[in-house]
């Protein structure tokens, strides 16, 4: 495993000295999803890229508030759902040209654009804790935890509802994703101490 290892430190300081500057967006205020060949930041709003970027330390504490505040307001803007079922890949609708050609024709929140998903919403929920947004982490995870806790995010196979339109109709494919549980870490890390508090109820 040392061997494995071996400059990987190296290369996360790289990694984490140039991500701000290669994929921020001065014209959004947030991070792109990605710049390509020709040096072009192609942007849509993703909302849980930024969050995964953030909540792994690749940003500095001020911007990385300040983009997820922007962001944050931008999905209040767009009438980004309910997020018991999940997040959307993007707040703004991304061309057939930047989609791969299963998704052309589709419309706006049909999964990979913007439809919504749990599968990558902790980061969503951990950036916006990281950055000291509380109350909209909270909301976030709750609302979550309820659909999860009732079975409303699982499905059989094809059932299609690891992915959701905007209206909550499913749109996937497989039906159940295992990354749609890695939100369950996020809750444990924020209710476990709460509830190690709790008195027994021998105890009442």
């Amino acid at each position: 495993f040392a061997e494995l290892a071996a400059g990987l430190d190296i290369w996360a300081k790289k990694l984490r000295a140039n991500y701000y500057p290669t994929f921020f967006n001065e014209q959004t205020g947030w991070l792109a999803g990605w710049r390509c060949k020709n040096d072009k930041l192609h942007d849509y709003a993703f909302i849980t890229i930024n969050g995964a970027a953030i909540s792994n330390g690749l940003i500095n504490d001020a911007p990385a508030k300040a983009i997820m505040r922007r962001l944050w307001e931008e999905a209040q803007r767009v009438g980004m759902p309910d997020p018991a079922l999940g997040i959307p890949v993007s707040l703004w609708p991304i061309p057939d040209d930047d989609l791969s050609e299963i998704q052309h024709g589709f419309p706006f929140g049909y999964y990979g654009n913007g439809g919504l998903s749990t599968a990558q919403a902790r980061h969503l929920v951990n950036a916006l804790y990281r950055v000291g947004m509380i109350a909209e982490a909270d909301y976030v995870l709750k609302r979550i935890c309820k659909s999860l806790g009732e079975a409303v995010l699982f499905g059989g196979a094809k059932s299609g509802v690891d992915g959701r339109c905007w209206d909550g109709w499913p749109c996937g494919y497989e039906g159940l994703m295992t990354d749609q549980f890695g939100i369950l870490a996020t809750a444990l890390d924020r209710y476990q101490t709460h509830a190690r508090a709790k008195p027994a109820l021998a105890s009442l």
